[in-house]
């Protein structure tokens, strides 16, 4: 068994509930996807037809800020229960343990910033989206197929997954999600 077998596999819930983390943000990934997808391939206009696949229920700005809090405190959460503060975690997997610490804890933490700020526009405005944040204010409208909030959010939810991936594969977590359970059976 490796080192990073061992620190993962005594957390038996923890490791649930970190596939259903990453489960839920391949989800999101897919909205933002399904965005890209209608913007750039169908030609449709944007913002009003470029939510993705639930947006005409979910896009909308409070939505994406509690998302993208909760993530972030269940991340944070996740590192903690783990004890990745821990130098056993950077020995077992230093790399692994790296990008994941980055992802989780600056551009997760960059994210929820942006969205605070967009939340708070969101307000300013009488509630009208998309809002631009800070990083979207000099991109231009989504029109055609141009560089625009739409990829934007979609590059930053890419690589927020991304690193996320990194260290729940890395330090080999897929491999810990269902053991020690009983069996049944005869």
């Amino acid at each position: 068994m490796s080192a990073a077998d061992a620190l993962v596999r005594r957390h038996r819930l923890l490791n649930v509930a970190f596939f259903l983390v990453v489960a839920i943000m391949i989800f999101h990934q897919s909205e933002h996807a399904a965005q890209i997808v209608q913007k750039d391939i169908r030609g449709d206009a944007c913002p009003n037809d470029c939510r993705g696949l639930l947006g005409f229920a979910f896009d909308v700005e409070w939505v994406h800020a509690v998302y993208n809090h909760s993530i972030l405190v269940l991340l944070v959460g996740l590192f903690l229960g783990y004890r990745m503060w821990r130098p056993a975690w950077r020995r077992a997997r230093p790399w692994a343990w790296g990008v994941l610490a980055f992802g989780v804890f600056v551009l997760q933490g960059y994210h929820v910033v942006e969205h605070t700020v967009k939340l708070d526009q969101w307000f300013a405005n009488g509630h009208r989206s998309p809002t631009p944040g800070l990083l979207g204010q000099p991109l231009p409208m989504a029109e055609g197929v141009n560089f625009s909030l739409i990829e934007l959010h979609f590059v930053i939810n890419t690589l927020v997954l991304l690193c996320v991936l990194v260290g729940y594969l890395g330090f080999g977590f897929h491999r810990h999600i269902w053991t020690g359970r009983p069996r049944l059976g005869l």
